[in-house]
C-alpha cells in the first residue's frame, strides 16, 4: 500500500490537476490499511508511505503537504472509524474535521517554509482579495470543501470496502444525536454572530450538515404533529431572523440562519423521546 501511495504521488507530482487520483485513491489504501491490519501495524506504514512520497516527490513538496499527508491520515480515521462501526454521519464529520485542521496545518507549514500567505492568494485567484468578509468565510467554505472531498472518498470507499466487509453499523442512538448536535451548533452559530464572525459561519455549516440527519428522522417518524410542530416553530423563527437582522454586525447577518434551523434540533429530539416513550423505536438507515 506504501508502494502504490508513492506511486500515486508521483503521478500527482508530474501530471497537472492528477492530485485527484491523491484524493481518491490514497484515502482507499490507508482506510484498507487500518480496516485489515492490526493498529500497532498503522504508524509503520503511516511513515513508511510519508517518507516513500516524500523521497519520489521532493521536488513539490507542496503537493506531498497538501495533498499526500492530509489523504493518509484522513483515510486512516476514516478506516479506524469503520473498523470501530462508527455510523456514517459521525465517520464523515470527524473526518471532514480532521482534513479541515490539517488543511490549516498546511497553511502554517507553507507559510513558515516559504513565507506565502496561501489564504490571501487563494483569495486573490478568486478576486476576493478586497472583499473584508472574505477572510471571516474562509474556514467556512474550507470545511465544505473537506467535507465534499470526504463524502467523496466515501462514496469510493463505501462501494470498495463493502465487497470486502460488511460490518453492522448501530444507526439507533445517531436521532438523538443528529437533534442535539443540530440544536448545540445552531444554536451557538446564532449567539456568536452577534460576537465573531468567522467562528459564527463555521458553526452555521457544522449545524447545517446536522440539520439534514435530524430532519431525516423526523421524516422518517411519520408523526403528522411532528410535522405541524416543526411547521409553526419553523415559521416563528424566521420572525426571530427578521427581528435580529438589523441588530448584529455588518456582514454576520447570514449567520443567523442557525435561527431557522434550530427547530429541526428541537422537534427532532422531542420526537425521538416521544418514540421512546410509547416504545416505538424509531429504525432509521442513516
Amino acid at each position: 500500500m506504501a508502494g502504490f501511495d508513492a506511486i500515486v504521488s508521483l503521478i500527482a507530482a508530474l501530471l497537472p490537476l492528477s492530485a485527484v487520483f491523491v484524493m481518491i485513491f490514497v484515502p482507499l489504501t490507508s482506510a484498507a490499511v487500518a480496516i485489515f491490519c492490526k493498529n500497532r501495524f498503522l504508524p509503520v506504514y503511516l511513515f513508511s508511505a510519508l517518507g516513500i512520497c516524500l523521497a519520489l516527490s521532493a521536488w513539490n513538496i507542496t503537493n506531498t503537504v497538501f495533498y499526500v499527508f492530509p489523504a493518509l491520515l484522513t483515510g486512516s480515521l476514516y478506516g479506524l472509524l469503520w473498523k470501530a462501526k462508527v455510523p456514517y454521519s459521525l465517520n464523515l464529520f470527524a473526518t471532514s474535521l480532521l482534513s479541515l485542521g490539517l488543511f490549516y496545518v498546511s497553511l502554517l507549514f507553507l507559510r513558515a517554509v516559504t513565507g506565502v500567505d496561501m489564504v490571501a492568494f487563494l483569495l486573490q485567484v478568486i478576486q476576493k482579495q478586497n472583499d473584508s468578509l472574505a477572510p471571516e468565510i474562509f474556514p467556512t467554505f474550507a470545511f465544505a470543501y473537506s467535507l465534499a472531498q470526504m463524502a467523496l472518498t466515501h462514496l469510493f470507499l463505501e462501494t470498495q470496502l463493502s465487497r470486502l466487509q460488511s460490518p453492522v453499523f448501530r444507526e439507533d442512538y445517531m436521532a438523538p444525536v443528529a437533534t442535539l448536535s443540530c440544536f448545540v451548533f445552531n444554536g451557538i452559530s446564532a449567539i456568536l454572530a452577534f460576537f465573531h464572525t468567522k467562528t459564527a459561519y463555521l458553526f452555521l455549516v457544522f449545524g447545517i450538515y446536522w440539520a439534514l440527519f435530524a430532519l431525516y428522522s423526523v421524516i422518517v417518524s411519520k408523526r403528522k404533529i411532528a410535522y405541524v410542530i416543526l411547521g409553526i416553530l419553523f415559521f416563528g423563527s424566521w420572525l426571530g431572523f427578521a427581528a435580529a437582522y438589523p441588530v448584529v454586525p455588518k456582514g454576520n447577518g447570514l449567520a443567523l440562519l442557525s435561527l431557522p434551523l434550530l427547530p429541526v434540533g428541537i422537534v427532532g429530539f422531542l420526537n425521538y423521546v416521544l418514540l421512546r416513550k410509547s416504545g416505538n423505536a424509531p429504525k432509521m438507515d442513516i
